[in-house]
C-alpha cells in the first residue's frame, strides 16, 4: 500500500510540474503578445478563468479514471483549477496597475 501511495505522488508531482511549466510559457506568451498593452491582460485573465471549471473537470475526469479514486481526482482537479484561477486574478491585478503607470506618464 505505501509503494502505491508514493507512485501516485510522483505521478501527480510531474504532471503538476508540467502544468506550471505549460502556465509559465502561456504567461511568457501573454508578455510578448501584449507588449504592455493592459486590454490583452485583461483577456488572457478573463480567458484563464473561463478555462478553469474546463480544467477542473477533465482532470478529475482522466485521474478518477486512471486511478480509481474519486478523492485523487478532486484534489489534482482543484489544485489545477486554483492554480489557474490564482493565475488569472494576478494578470488581472498587473494588468490594473500597467494601465494606472500608462496614465501617469501621459
Amino acid at each position: 500500500m505505501g509503494h502505491y501511495v508514493t507512485l501516485l505522488r510522483r505521478g501527480f508531482m510531474n504532471s503538476l510540474v508540467i502544468f506550471l511549466l505549460v502556465l509559465f510559457t502561456l504567461n511568457v506568451f501573454v508578455i510578448f503578445l501584449s507588449r504592455l498593452n493592459w486590454l490583452v491582460w485583461i483577456m488572457a485573465g478573463v480567458i484563464f478563468i473561463i478555462s478553469s471549471p474546463i480544467v477542473l473537470v477533465l482532470t478529475m475526469n482522466s485521474v478518477s479514471r486512471n486511478v480509481g479514486d474519486g478523492i485523487a481526482g478532486a484534489v489534482a482537479g482543484l489544485t489545477f483549477g486554483g492554480l489557474l484561477i490564482a493565475n488569472a486574478i494576478i494578470l488581472i491585478i498587473v494588468a490594473i496597475f500597467v494601465r494606472k503607470k500608462k496614465n501617469k506618464l501621459v
